[in-house]
């Protein structure tokens, strides 16, 4: 089952303006820039050693950490729909570790191609898994180059507007580690730590639902019957995959989107919470210096599908 939201579209959209004054813009590079006009159904992108805890940060008060996470920038026609699949299942041995994986879509309000070196930068090293950001003349918080183009530290980046889409995440198999806020219906931390909420989606949203559409949603052979019990023989029933979470959404505009995926908190005592990168020469501790015929292994790989229509 996953827990899911998209922004209603009789809701408007708040762009929230927060005040970062200890903090300032900080840069990222994205795994993937892919103009979808041209390439609508890209190979598989394999991301390796994803952090487990990377859309979903306890050190950033669970919100997401920046540098923990990983970053996509996805050019897409107006009225396209795109649909993402993060599956930790088939990259790691074809069996559940205990990743969740999660994502966050918003528009970037800029144009392809992404040469300029400003789009490069985000407000800071959280973010807010749920909410628009629109926030002015940011300062770069250290030198960058990109293009040719070259950006010192305390220099204007221009404003940064991120146009919230939607959001999603892998909920099968989280009890031991969040639960939902029945007063706010927000996901909190099912620990003693009741000062913390996150991700931080929105009072007044169920994020609740049925996942229907979604790919690896739990679903019976017999499509009138949509419940486990209701589900009965020669009918049958096929739960939803820990690690794997499908999900789309509808350019309301064209142009640049910008995504970040990254884990919740693994399962206790998974292998996606206790393995490490090794190599099968265990006097090598460096990818580099594993050379063959010794083999170099990664935890926590992420296979992204991307379809456009």
């Amino acid at each position: 089952m996953k827990f899911y939201k998209k922004l209603a579209v009789t809701v408007p959209l708040m762009l929230v303006s927060l005040s970062f004054e200890a903090y300032a813009a900080t840069t990222f590079i994205p795994a993937l820039v892919l103009d979808t006009e041209k390439t609508p159904n890209p190979p598989v992108l394999r991301l390796t050693n994803v952090p487990t805890t990377g859309w979903v940060s306890p050190s950033m008060a669970y919100k997401g950490w920046t540098h923990n996470s990983k970053w996509l920038f996805l050019n897409v026609l107006k009225g396209k729909t795109v649909t993402i699949t993060l599956d930790s299942v088939t990259p790691n041995g074809g069996t559940s570790t205990g990743f969740h994986p999660g994502l966050t879509v918003w528009n970037r309000m800029t144009k392809f191609p992404v040469t300029d070196a400003r789009n490069y930068w985000i407000h800071d090293h959280f973010y807010k898994q749920t909410e628009s950001v629109n926030l002015p003349n940011q300062k770069a918080d250290t030198a960058y180059a990109l293009n040719g183009q070259k950006v010192v530290a305390g220099e204007s980046v221009g404003n940064i507007i991120l146009e919230y889409v939607t959001s999603a995440y892998d909920a099968n198999g989280l009890g031991d580690k969040f639960a939902v806020d029945s007063a706010t219906g927000m996901l909190k931390p099912a620990t003693t730590e009741t000062s913390f909420y996150g991700p931080y989606l929105p009072i007044g949203y169920s994020i609740l639902g049925n996942s229907s559409g979604l790919t690896d949603s739990a679903s019976c052979s017999d499509k009138t019957k949509t419940t486990a019990a209701t589900c009965v023989s020669p009918a049958t029933w096929k739960p939803s995959t820990p690690g794997i979470l499908t999900t789309s959404f509808t350019a309301a505009k064209g142009g640049i989107y910008q995504i970040v995926v990254g884990g919740l908190k693994p399962d206790t005592g998974s292998k996606a919470a206790t393995s490490k990168a090794a190599c099968s020469d265990t006097t090598k501790t460096t990818e580099a210096a594993c050379v063959a015929p010794a083999v170099w292994t990664t935890p926590n790989n992420m296979d992204i599908t991307i379809t456009v229509k």
